[in-house]
């Protein structure tokens, strides 16, 4: 079973502003970084963020979740790297598209 599960918003305003080539980024990276174990990733309907587009959730096996903004294919390799390794180096990035977390 994955640690996280990966829920990429593909529809609507954040299809249209690249909710596709992120899903893509994460599939990729995830397979490039050969992490399908830890990670699996879900394209969305909608992550309920919407003036953030494109959005993604990150869930935890725990059900913890953390809600991203604006996102783009390298801000996605770092919430990867964040979630994995808890990448001090990728704090920055993650604390300005964190929208919200529950």
């Amino acid at each position: 079973m994955s640690k996280f599960t990966v829920h990429v918003c593909t529809v609507g305003c954040c299809r249209d502003n690249g909710g596709l080539e992120i899903f893509r980024a994460f599939s990729e990276e995830i397979e490039r970084l050969n992490l399908q174990e830890q990670f699996t990733v879900r394209e969305a309907e909608c992550n309920g963020i919407c003036k953030y587009k494109p959005t993604v959730v990150i869930e935890t096996e725990k059900g913890e979740k953390f809600f991203y903004g604006n996102i783009n294919p390298e801000v996605a390799k770092d919430l990867l790297k964040y979630h994995i390794q808890n990448n001090k180096d990728s704090e920055k990035v993650i604390a300005s598209h964190l929208v919200k977390k529950e």
